[in-house]
């Protein structure tokens, strides 16, 4: 059987990344630059967020004309779903923007605990979410997350009270993305000619 389609998840370096609408001025670049973190362009909708040790980042890569035949939009709300359902399996009860702040994400207690960022090319998605695990949420405090001004950031520890790992969180984001996009995953290993395929085509359409 051929599989087109992946999941990559990765640990994220303390980075600020800001995406295509948004213009950045000398000033917050030095300002961002002198917190310790790294500042990227990237090539995915939305605004600036942070990444970070600590969150769940997991990039799909899907054609989606082949994979349920989605459209950019009800892709981008099922990434939403898949947040929201593995919050809730962790016993954080959430929302997506629709259902509450009219903002992407997820969402709890008012607080987005789960960005979403995606770009689409030839339709072929690269970039995807990253949710707040045990994240340190002082690193949000630098910028506008997302560029929603009135809105605090949480995470799945912060919520729960006690300590929550990337490790404690995949298993249910697996079965969400399963369940809310109707499909099986498979594990690939990083030695196996599959992976290796997988970046090779990650990095082709991504410039």
């Amino acid at each position: 059987m051929k599989v087109n389609d992946y999941i990559l998840f990765n640990t994220q370096f303390t980075v600020y990344t800001f995406g295509l609408r948004e213009k950045i001025t000398d000033d917050d670049m030095k300002k961002l630059t002198e917190s310790g973190a790294e500042v990227v362009k990237s090539d995915r909708g939305g605004l600036t967020t942070f990444h970070g040790p600590g969150q769940l980042v997991a990039y799909p890569v899907v054609n989606l004309r082949t994979f349920r035949n989605l459209s950019l939009r009800n892709y981008v709300n099922g990434l939403e779903m898949i947040a929201v359902h593995t919050c809730r399996m962790l016993g954080v009860f959430a929302v997506n923007g629709h259902e509450s702040v009219s903002h992407t994400g997820a969402w709890a207690n008012d607080k987005k605990i789960c960005a979403i960022g995606v770009h689409c090319k030839r339709y072929v998605t690269t970039h995807g979410l990253a949710l707040n695990c045990n994240t340190d949420i002082d690193w949000f405090t630098k910028i506008v997350p997302c560029g929603i001004g009135d809105k605090g950031v949480t995470s799945l520890a912060a919520e729960l009270g006690r300590d929550v790992t990337v490790n404690d969180t995949i298993p249910q984001f697996l079965t969400s993305f399963e369940s809310v996009l109707s499909c099986r995953i498979m594990e690939v290993g990083k030695e196996d000619a599959l992976f290796k395929e997988c970046l090779e085509y990650t990095k082709s359409d991504c410039k």
